[in-house]
């Protein structure tokens, strides 16, 4: 039976449940044969946190906290069940010191992992166009105390001015987790997104390069671009910062247009980018400009991927 959350012994309760269903899918990943002492399953813990989160921060692996906000506006519910942790390529670019990218931040797994990194020497530029999940960002960057991230509310295209941007809708009229994107195309959905409806709102944009000479930007260590399927504009509205810096680049692959991946091809190399592999748990997935561009194995079709490329700094 529902009941309505009031005190805090009942949002003890739901933590405590949240934390017993993770180790349940922990377990069960790891074939780790685990009981959990109360009287609760998998699936009435599943039930329980669905029903009453209503916002709120999450404490991960890493010893941050990450702000979710209500089921009822945001479809996050896996996220509760199992925080993503970013790739641990991070810490091979994000050193003390280091300034550092996170565009298409989403929630921010990876802006909380790279400004532990970089520290209180170092920088991070965020950025966020999503309203719902910028002010999502922005509790989680208080809460962890981290002045080193400036978060932005505006979307990297290849042009400034204000642009149309879509965020797909789930049956329950909850936005998708993730999935927001320049422009109203329906476009590449990942395998995973079932989409039921659309909601198109107006964003700002600017590009890369009109962003870094705003702010002085000199330099640039790590960059992750990960924009559902528009990181050819990015691209094209960062010629100057790319081909001066030469980042080291993560670049989500899957959702674009499948004629995008020859110009990012074209773009990257031109710059003097060689690609170095996919990057999966534990480990790199080497590929060549062949396997890229034509999406074949190892990649899946509509499964996205991140890819990382390296510079030849001279």
């Amino acid at each position: 039976m529902k009941k309505n959350l009031t005190s805090v012994l009942d949002y003890r309760e739901l933590f405590v449940k949240l934390r017993q269903l993770r180790k349940l899918r922990t377990s069960r990943k790891e074939k780790i044969p685990f009981k959990i002492k109360r009287r609760y399953g998998r699936k009435e813990l599943e039930e329980f946190v669905s029903d009453f989160w209503n916002g709120g921060y999450v404490y991960m692996e890493t010893g941050d906290y990450l702000y979710l906000p209500p089921i009822k506006e945001m479809n996050v519910f896996w996220k509760l069940k199992e925080p993503y942790i970013p790739e641990e390529i991070i810490e091979k670019f994000s050193n003390p010191g280091n300034a550092v990218m996170d565009i298409g931040a989403n929630i921010g797994e990876w802006t909380l992992r790279m400004a532990n990194m970089v520290g209180s020497d170092g920088r991070v530029y965020s950025f966020e166009p999503n309203p719902l999940i910028n002010k999502s960002l922005n509790k989680t960057l208080r809460v962890n105390n981290l002045s080193q991230v400036s978060l932005s509310q505006f979307a990297l295209d290849n042009c400034s001015g204000d642009s149309e941007f879509t965020t797909p809708m789930d049956a329950n009229d909850r936005a998708i987790h993730g999935e927001s994107r320049l422009g109203t195309e329906q476009g590449n959905w990942n395998i995973h997104t079932d989409v039921s409806k659309t909601k198109t709102i107006k964003v700002k944009t600017t590009t890369l390069d009109q962003f870094s000479t705003d702010n002085s930007i000199d330099r640039l260590d790590f960059v992750k671009i990960d924009v559902e399927g528009k990181e050819i504009n990015v691209l094209e509205g960062g010629r100057e910062t790319f081909s001066r810096f030469l980042p080291a680049l993560v670049l989500e692959v899957g959702c674009e247009e499948d004629t995008d991946r020859k110009k990012i091809s074209d773009l990257l190399r031109s710059w003097g980018y060689e690609i170095t592999g996919i990057i999966v748990a534990h480990g790199i997935i080497e590929i060549n400009w062949e396997q890229y561009t034509s999406l074949s194995d190892p990649f899946i079709k509509k499964y996205p991927s991140n890819v990382l490329f390296l510079g030849n700094k001279k």
